[in-house]
């Protein structure tokens, strides 16, 4: 679980999250759970966290295949788009949403990865 839980923490890193957004999105609600998730040498981790971390994952891997600057990659989180299934909001504040936005992201990303040319900018509808 540890290879796993420190992918999550890399890929967040890269997007530029901070640590209240990376706990948020790993679903962590106590300082304490935490804490453990990031010092523990074999954390415990639950199936939804589990699954969360495997959806960060998914969408750390799609996105990189879909844009190739790194800094693109961080403010692509951040960037309102008009385009579903975001609806004005940002790819972050649909991740917030639990499960259901992570899989819409995904499913997004995989769309956008089959039509569109690798990106080094966005130019896609925002």
């Amino acid at each position: 679980m540890r290879k796993e839980l420190d992918a999550f923490f890399n890929a967040t890193e890269r997007w530029h999250l901070t640590p209240f957004e990376r706990r948020a999105l790993l679903g962590v609600s106590s300082e304490e759970r935490w804490r453990h998730c990031l010092h523990d040498a074999s954390p415990q981790i639950t199936p939804v966290e589990l699954a969360r971390i495997r959806a960060v994952l998914q969408i750390d891997d799609s996105l990189a295949r879909c844009v190739s600057d790194p800094r693109e990659v961080a403010l692509w989180f951040r960037r309102r788009k008009t385009v579903a299934p975001f609806g004005g909001r940002t790819p972050l504040a649909l991740l917030f949403r639990g499960m259901t936005g992570f899989e819409a992201v995904a499913e997004y990303l995989a769309a956008w990865r089959v039509t569109a040319p690798r990106l080094t900018d966005e130019k896609e509808e925002e």
